[in-house]
């Protein structure tokens, strides 16, 4: 059985009713949802599972304290979801450990602008992390899509970097993992399926879009 887990804000959340449709003729045949967060009424709560979370005013540390929760929870493999995540056709198998660029390019070609500067403090923190464990160019895993992750080596590898990236100066995890994961699964590059206009004909032959 796959499993997806889903970090959800509070609040009405159409975005989260098109994600979970698009999960359920998308997805694998067989799965199950879990929802760490504050899923809105209209959830079904006898078909999706819902984990207690967002206990912090700030989101980077909600997005780290859910995804302990959801490692915690499901110590093998799970699918981590955000509420915009739109599949939009079936997923590959096996599923590939996918990064847009390198951190710093990204840091320097994308958050130049001031609103920009909380996210690009955390991915500072992250970088320099990274660059002290011995990784020389580390990879952007943030994208808008699933990612594929082992909840107990999640858990290892926030627990190896929590003396310098606690729950006070939380990183930007799935970059953590991408590049800290023990996986033999070779990194594949790709780009990004954040989309704030779509234009005509713009979703055919995309995977996923966010």
């Amino acid at each position: 059985m796959a499993h997806f887990i889903y970090y959800v804000r509070s609040g009405p959340n159409e975005e989260l009713r098109y994600s979970l449709r698009s999960l359920a003729v998308n997805g694998p045949d067989n799965i199950h949802v879990s929802i760490v967060g504050d899923p809105p009424d209209w959830v079904n709560r006898r078909e999706v599972e819902v984990l207690p979370g967002n206990p912090y005013d700030d989101p980077y540390k909600n997005s780290l304290h859910n995804l302990i929760v959801a490692s915690n929870h499901e110590p093998g493999d799970y699918f981590t979801m955000n509420d915009d995540y739109m599949i939009m056709g079936k997923l590959p198998d096996p599923f590939p450990r996918w990064y847009w660029r390198g951190v710093r390019e990204h840091m320097n070609s994308s958050m130049s602008d001031p609103r920009s500067a909380p996210r690009k403090e955390v991915f500072r923190r992250t970088l320099s992390y990274l660059e002290s464990v011995g990784i020389d160019d580390p990879m952007h895993f943030e994208l808008h899509i699933p990612m594929k992750i082992n909840g107990t080596e999640m858990l290892r590898i926030l627990d190896e970097a929590s003396p310098s990236l606690g729950i006070d100066a939380p990183p930007i995890w799935r970059t953590l993992y991408g590049n800290l994961s023990s996986s033999s699964s070779v990194p594949v590059q790709r780009e990004d399926v954040k989309r704030h206009i779509l234009s005509p004909g713009e979703l055919d032959g995309m995977d996923f879009v966010s």
